[in-house]
């Protein structure tokens, strides 16, 4: 059984309840559904079992990202072969658009008809958004506020001990990453990388047996 803790319930559904797993980039806030940012290696894209642990470990059954557009232009894939025309049809020139603003046209779509997605211009409203979807009154602005400013403090810093934040600077390193995977380091309060957007993230399950076919439902 494999599981995945960055899921998205399908706007376009092929079955009954299926979801699609975001493959993310390192920039995005991780945050517990109270609203408490994870701890390393709990980042985007880092350490699925521990972090699906953290999650459990909290008593709820989902978790948010909180980002800007710059950071879904780049840093947000979909799994599934039919979110990935680009390298589904071998297209080198549909491939190359990663590199153009905004984001890939399926990550457009599940941002447009998408359930999980809350989109503001200021943080209050993404979290009231946020709490208006979750269907309760865990998130206080507030606390995560300070959080977003700590964070956001540490980009300043050229010698940083945020361990995200290296992760982010490292991984720009290669140049693969720098053009079609990771987003300019940035703070997530600047209005020039806004709207800022939530995203509420649900734990999928898949079973496999090497490729077997079964009667399993």
């Amino acid at each position: 059984m494999w599981h995945y803790t960055e899921g998205l319930r399908n706007w376009n559904p092929i079955w009954r309840n299926h979801g699609i797993r975001i493959l993310p980039g390192p920039s995005s806030m991780w945050l517990d559904a109270e609203g408490n940012r994870f701890s390393a290696p709990n980042f985007p894209g880092f350490d699925t079992l521990s972090t699906l642990e953290a999650i459990q470990k909290t008593g709820y059954d989902y978790s948010w990202f909180i980002l800007t557009e710059k950071i879904i232009e780049k840093e947000f894939a979909l799994s599934g072969s039919e979110q990935n025309p680009d390298i589904t049809n071998k297209s080198i020139k549909q491939i190359l658009k990663r590199i153009l603003p905004g984001p890939p046209a399926p990550v457009q779509a599940f941002k447009d008809n998408g359930a999980d997605f809350v989109i503001a211009d200021s943080l209050k409203e993404l979290v009231d958004g946020m709490n208006q979807l979750a269907g309760n009154n865990l998130l206080d602005f507030i606390k995560i506020k300070e959080q977003i400013v700590a964070r956001d403090r540490e980009m300043e810093n050229k010698f940083t001990k945020d361990a995200q934040i290296m992760s982010i600077r490292s991984a720009r390193s290669y140049l693969g990453d720098k053009l079609i995977r990771v987003a300019t380091p940035h703070k997530l309060l600047d209005p020039k990388c806004g709207p800022l957007i939530a995203v509420r993230l649900n734990i999928l399950t898949r079973k496999t047996l090497g490729g077997q076919p079964t009667n399993l439902n």
